[in-house]
């Protein structure tokens, strides 16, 4: 994939459609092949949004942010 997040660069992992990606789609222009890691990254938060949108509430996965123990 391009190195660095640029805007929409989530939403092929959203989505879990990286293999327009590796055909050049608009959110990539370079063309870039997704590596298995980027794949598996794909799956996993395809599914955490299906889930968010089919329970209505937020996964454990997804933790809230504090401020007084941001991640590391």
């Amino acid at each position: 994939l391009v190195p660095g997040a640029y805007h929409t660069a989530e939403l092929p992992f959203v989505f879990n459609n990286l293999d327009d990606l590796a055909r050049g789609a608009a959110t990539n222009p370079l063309g870039c092949a997704p590596t298995s890691a980027e794949r598996a990254l794909g799956g996993a938060v395809s599914a955490l949004w299906a889930s968010f949108a089919r329970e209505l509430k937020a996964p454990e996965a997804w933790r809230p942010y504090d401020l007084q123990a941001p991640p590391k």
